[in-house]
């Protein structure tokens, strides 16, 4: 790019850890989605994107299967960036029928 960053601008800040979760719910159409607020509001999560929508079909279990919704959360360590991640995603309800 033709850049020449600074030596500051190539330091680390910090040091956190981060971990990324996804939600697949069971195969049928999407007829209620609730809890992203509540999964944004969790300490250490940083992202939350729900790519599911209303009326939307889920298929079944599978290779080219994708996701409903995916979470990334920090933390001071592994365990706890991956405890938000999984408490943000049992905020998430995407229900199907």
């Amino acid at each position: 790019l033709g850049e020449n960053p600074s030596a500051e601008e190539l330091t680390p800040k910090f040091q956190k850890c981060v971990t990324q979760r996804y939600a697949f719910p069971n195969a049928g159409k999407v007829v209620a989605i609730s809890g992203a607020e509540a999964a944004r509001a969790v300490e250490g999560v940083v992202e939350v994107n729900i790519t599911a929508r209303l009326g939307d079909i889920i298929p079944g279990a599978g290779a080219k299967r994708p996701s409903a919704a995916m979470v990334i959360a920090m933390g001071p360590s592994r365990e706890a960036a991956r405890a938000s991640a999984e408490k943000a995603l049992a905020q998430i309800r995407i229900e199907t029928r």
